[in-house]
């Protein structure tokens, strides 16, 4: 995937982001130095995302930033993510880390109802970095003035806790202990040759048990896929085979958040993506 490095961020910096007017109604740009009034942050915090819209029900739009620490120059990594809140009426900020898992890549933010209709909660996303093409997440709400986590990062980037083993016929086991969900996966879906890797032979028996990986989450989106107003989470982890480059399934699961946990709906393994 390809990585968005800022090289005309220099020119973007035309003021600082956070200070406007009594009255005004502040635009917080990606790439512009972040100094939030009457909140102390690092230097060489930038905003890398923002939104409008009105998290505490109040009939008016707050501001809501996604800031990092530009660690590098010309690098595109980002330490110490947090989320800020410019309240809309009051015109005071709140902010909060993201979490333990606050540093990464080209993070972004999405608002929707995950806990209830109509509710304004706060997702983040960012890439790992890694060969995997790993995303991490958090989940955030604005309550009583504060930026609070829903759900804890652990919970909802943990994924699917799959058992995987390769059988003979160029067969792999993929099992979910927890819900009794078992199927296998036709290895003919990867790229290698199997035979040549020492894995197989020519009748399809297994050599030797190759390493199988089952990554944490490509994608977690959003989706109200009954309707009723709250938006389910949609995760993909991809499986592969000996390396991450021979990828042979997808696991599918959807997730609801239900008091502060996630709960599992529905899952399966799929040979492509949609």
């Amino acid at each position: 995937m390809m990585r968005i490095v800022f090289t005309g961020i220099i020119a973007l910096m035309l003021g600082t982001a956070g200070i406007g007017p009594a009255g005004t109604t502040d635009t917080y740009q990606p790439g512009t130095v972040f100094v939030p009034k009457g909140i102390t942050l690092e230097k060489n915090t930038y905003v890398y995302d923002s939104k409008k819209a009105d998290l505490n029900s109040d009939g008016i739009e707050d501001d809501v930033v996604l800031y990092g620490v530009k660690e590098y120059e010309d690098s595109p990594f980002v330490g110490n993510i947090g989320i800020a809140v410019k309240n809309g009426q009051t015109r005071e900020f709140s902010a909060a880390s993201i979490g333990e898992l606050n540093v990464g890549y080209e993070p972004q933010i999405y608002i929707g109802s995950f806990t209830k209709p109509l509710s304004q909660d706060i997702l983040v996303s960012l890439a790992t970095g890694g060969s995997g093409g790993v995303y991490q997440y958090s989940l955030l709400v604005y309550q009583d003035d504060q930026v609070k986590g829903i759900v804890t990062q652990k919970d909802l980037n943990q994924g699917l806790e799959l058992e995987t083993q390769c059988l003979p016929g160029y067969k792999l086991s993929v099992i979910d202990k927890s819900t009794n969900f078992r199927t296998t996966v036709d290895l003919g879906q990867g790229s290698v040759n199997y035979e040549e890797m020492g894995i197989y032979n020519k009748e399809g028996e297994l050599l030797k048990n190759p390493m199988v990986l089952v990554d944490g989450y490509g994608v977690l989106k959003p989706e109200d896929e009954d309707n009723d107003g709250i938006l389910e989470l949609q995760g993909i982890q991809r499986i592969s085979v000996g390396f991450h480059a021979n990828t042979v399934a997808y696991a599918e699961s959807t997730w609801k958040i239900s008091n502060n946990k996630m709960k599992l709906i529905s899952e399966r393994i799929k040979d492509k993506l949609d």
